[in-house]
C-alpha cells in the first residue's frame, strides 16, 4: 500500500531554497527516488510521511511546462495584459 510523503530537496547542490515534492510511495526511499527522478541533480534535505489531508499535487500540466507558459501568455494577451 502506498503512503503519502513530503520530500524536500535542493534542486542543485549550491541552492539555498528548498523545493517541496509530495508523492505517494512504498517507503521513504521510494519517495526519494521519485524526487530524484523529477529533479535529477537535486540534493536530499528531508523525507517525511504526511497525512493524506496534507498531500498536494499541482494540477495536471498539459504535456510540458512550455505549453503551460505559452497558454498563460496567450491568456494574458487575450485579457489585454490584465
Amino acid at each position: 500500500m502506498l503512503k503519502t510523503y513530503r520530500v524536500s530537496v535542493y534542486e542543485y547542490p549550491k541552492d539555498k531554497h528548498l523545493i517541496i515534492f509530495d508523492c505517494r510511495a512504498e517507503d521513504a526511499d521510494h519517495a526519494n527516488e521519485q524526487a530524484q527522478d523529477m529533479y535529477r541533480e537535486s540534493v536530499l534535505n528531508n523525507v517525511i510521511e504526511i497525512p493524506e489531508s496534507e498531500y498536494h499535487v499541482a494540477p495536471k500540466m498539459v504535456e510540458t511546462d512550455l505549453r503551460v507558459i505559452a497558454t498563460a501568455m496567450v491568456e494574458i494577451e487575450w485579457n489585454g495584459g490584465n
